[in-house]
């Protein structure tokens, strides 16, 4: 039974990271999910193709600390929500960063 949710788990993130590749560009293709979007640098990219707009804001291209990554992070899901798509009040930046990295 577990094996068959892990399987199951496995090919849906390997379906969704061959989706998100398919809008990167050559230099920001994506391996792991959780670890590749960590930085928000990935998911700006993403979401400007997504979209078809560019983000208006400078943000940190070599963020270092997690106050980077919120920070870019932060600026991606503000994107997202200028673009009327989503709606973004029940979720921030902070919430969606793992520990690593920092």
């Amino acid at each position: 039974m577990w094996l068959g949710r892990h399987l199951t788990l496995f090919t849906i993130k390997q379906a969704f990271t061959h989706w998100v590749n398919s809008y990167m560009p050559d230099d920001r293709k994506v391996t792991s999910l959780q670890a590749d979007f960590n930085d928000g640098i990935r998911l700006i990219t993403l979401l400007e193709a997504l979209t078809g707009k560019k983000l208006k804001k400078k943000y940190n291209k070599n963020p270092k600390s997690r106050v980077h990554f919120i920070e870019n992070c932060h600026l991606a899901l503000m994107l997202l929500k200028e673009s009327g798509r989503i709606q973004t009040a029940n979720f921030g930046a902070e919430g969606e960063l793992t520990t690593t990295n920092t």
